[in-house]
């Protein structure tokens, strides 16, 4: 999962000021002692300046959309798999398994010193795949450097110096031999499209349930590969779309191909005065507008 700055965004998107962190200098990585914290009755290792512990105190329904509709998914399909792009820590895998969901995920996570953090917090849960892996829109090697701030990682090309391997959804789905994958999670800092794009002949096959970040701070989360990949998904039978704030409210649920809507949206998270910094969307396949409707009647239930 991704974790912001909270002196540019916690303010913005909860309201709130964090004075000790405010006034915490970052430290390098490996230099950060080793924290433990409870998320949902599993206890997960946390390197100090992790940023979840004060996501999860600021706003405790937290990422309560990603455990609401892998349940969903989970008691359509019994026997699928899930597939976890950007564990991090495993706090997602801690979030789906919170629901008792048993169903086998695949977590991937490319960089190396969370993958380390992901492999002891999977201890605990069963049937968990654990992979160090970058994924992208095509197999490549790329000159790059890594960066890790407040628990989210990130790709520089810039002036790069480290060679990074680059996998796609697909080559990844076919070599682990993946047969029914009906729910996928991305939260990869800007390359959610991009994986999008990568996986465009897994998604057609198996119509996977999606929930992916929708942040156009990122330079790879442009007007042209988001509507590259909306345009795609239609052809496929996607048909909804339910984007939520950054606090897991659902926001608007909208026709996939109601280009007004979408326009609007992505208008409206491009301006500086919005007050949210990146949406999350679930985008469903026409074979589970069951799902869709069941993720919107329980919304409206809570606010009766």
């Amino acid at each position: 999962m991704k974790f912001f700055n909270p002196n540019n965004v916690l303010q913005r998107i909860f309201g709130i000021r964090i004075k000790l962190i405010r006034n915490q200098k970052a430290k390098p990585l490996f230099t950060q002692s080793i924290i433990t914290f409870n998320l949902k009755g599993f206890n997960l290792v946390l390197n100090e300046q992790h940023k979840l512990p004060t996501y999860i105190k600021a706003c405790p329904g937290y990422s309560s959309n990603l455990s609401h509709i892998s349940e969903l998914v989970s008691n359509k399909y019994r026997e699928c798999e899930i597939i976890d792009v950007g564990a991090n820590v495993g706090d997602s895998i801690a979030l789906i398994r919170s629901t008792g969901i048993k169903n086998h995920i695949h977590a991937i996570e490319g960089d190396s010193y969370y993958y380390k953090l992901l492999i002891r917090n999977c201890k605990q849960f069963q049937s968990v795949s654990i992979y160090n892996l970058f994924l992208g829109e095509k197999r490549e090697e790329i000159k790059a450097n890594t960066q890790t701030i407040d628990g989210t990682m990130s790709i520089e090309s810039i002036n790069g110096t480290s060679t990074i391997e680059i996998n796609t959804l697909d080559s990844f789905i076919n070599d682990k031999s993946i047969q029914n994958p009906k729910f996928l999670k991305i939260d990869t800092d800007g390359f959610d499209f991009s994986i999008l794009k990568g996986g465009f002949k897994s998604i057609s096959e198996f119509h996977p349930v999606l929930f992916i970040e929708y942040d156009v701070s990122f330079e790879m989360t442009n007007d042209e590969n988001i509507t590259s990949v909306f345009n795609f998904l239609l052809e496929c039978g996607y048909r909804k779309i339910v984007y939520y704030d950054n606090k897991s409210n659902l926001i608007i649920s909208a026709n996939l191909d109601d280009k007004v809507i979408n326009r609007q949206l992505n208008n409206y998270i491009k301006s500086p005065a919005c007050p949210i910094h990146y949406y999350d969307v679930c985008i469903l396949h026409e074979s589970d507008v069951d799902i869709y409707e069941q993720l919107l009647s329980t919304v409206l239930a809570t606010l009766e």
